[in-house]
């Protein structure tokens, strides 16, 4: 083999086995600080969210003040959640130590039906075997989880650890939105300037998506949410709050929130003896759905938020693996900037090879 060659190769593989070893490092740094980056994720989520809204009050404040008017409006929207909170947090707390402590019962009806399947009696598998292995073990963690607090104090890993994480993504949120400018700055100013209007429009666009989509979504959790435990609560459910806020959250998921949050609810109005109630809300989500994809959609997103489907459920499966609940939230925005870049490319591409007149 020529010298060269040798030497060449030897380049080569030495820069692929260094490369290997920074996207290994890298990928293994992400991990260990996935916490701070989810916080970081949420943080961003929020403030392209509020980002508007703080464009408009800095228009009323003293010499035009943004930071004054991210202190506004943060301090309505916590002082709004505060005032959530005192209403209905009490209530929620109780109805979800209920909904926890009729766990024996759900599993154990579950249990009984299966118990009348082929499946079962190959199994040996009956209802007094299914009973037993419920109130051993379910009981239990009930009623230890029941008396640490309840459901949503037990959840929580660490109050002080949730204290922290509130304070950081408020803190986040806050430094995001007063330094848009001059982060926009420093970003251009990396920029080739031949280059310069482009990446302005790429980032408008991008912008633009994101904050359409981000908004939108949030108000048509919201009325979901707030919606179903109506409809709930009509239908006398002794859990309509901590529902309605399960389907609420679960219907930040596009494309299948609505849907997985109608089955969990009419699991549970089933499994509680309100076959109606189950009935009713699945009537009602098959109208929701189509009330939000003919009207609410139209209104709510417009045509600022231009996102292929196949896109979203792809992103969501990617970022549910990764990170959960927030990795497919937060995969969305993600995937609405490769789109516009890939465009982007794209046209110009079709632009340099299309023939002169």
């Amino acid at each position: 083999m020529n010298p060269n060659n040798t030497a060449t190769f030897a380049k080569r593989t030495l820069l692929a086995t260094v490369i290997i070893l920074m996207v290994s490092l890298a990928i293994y740094a992400g991990y260990l600080a996935r916490v701070p980056l989810m916080w970081i994720g949420i943080a961003a989520f929020l403030a392209v969210a509020i980002n508007p809204m703080v464009h408009q009050t800095a228009r009323f404040m003293p010499k035009k003040s943004t930071a004054l008017a991210t202190l506004l409006i943060l301090f309505i929207g916590i002082g709004g959640l505060f005032v959530i909170a005192v209403l209905f947090l009490t209530p929620l707390i109780d109805q979800s130590i209920k909904l926890l402590a009729s766990i024996p019962d759900l599993l154990t009806k579950i249990g009984n039906s299966f118990a009348k399947t082929p499946i079962a009696h190959s199994l040996n598998v009956n209802n007094q075997t299914i009973s037993n292995f419920v109130h051993t073990n379910v009981d239990a963690i009930v009623n230890s989880v029941s008396f640490i607090g309840g459901v949503l104090v037990s959840t929580a890993v660490s109050l002080v650890n949730g204290v922290i994480a509130v304070v950081a993504i408020i803190s986040l949120v806050f430094f995001m939105t007063t330094e848009e400018k001059r982060w926009k700055a420093v970003a251009m100013s990396l920029v080739p300037h031949q280059n310069k209007d482009k990446v302005a429009s790429i980032g408008h666009k991008v912008y633009r998506i994101i904050n359409g989509y981000v908004v939108g979504n949030i108000i048509l959790s919201i009325i979901f949410g707030v919606s179903s435990a109506l409809v709930l609560w009509i239908m006398k459910s002794p859990y309509f709050l901590p529902l309605g806020l399960a389907v609420g959250l679960i219907d930040l998921i596009p494309l299948v929130g609505s849907t997985i949050g109608a089955i969990i609810v009419s699991l549970v109005c089933l499994l509680t003896g309100q076959t109606w109630a189950a009935v009713v809300f699945i009537i009602y989500t098959i109208l929701y759905v189509q009330l939000e994809n003919n009207v609410l959609n139209p209104a709510i997103y417009s045509k600022n938020v231009d996102i292929s489907p196949l896109i979203v459920l792809a992103s969501i499966l990617i970022g549910g693996a990764v990170a959960g609940i927030i990795g497919a939230l937060l995969a969305i925005p993600v995937a609405a900037t490769l789109q516009v870049i890939g465009r982007e490319i794209i046209a110009t591409k079709e632009t340099k090879t299309r023939p002169r007149a």
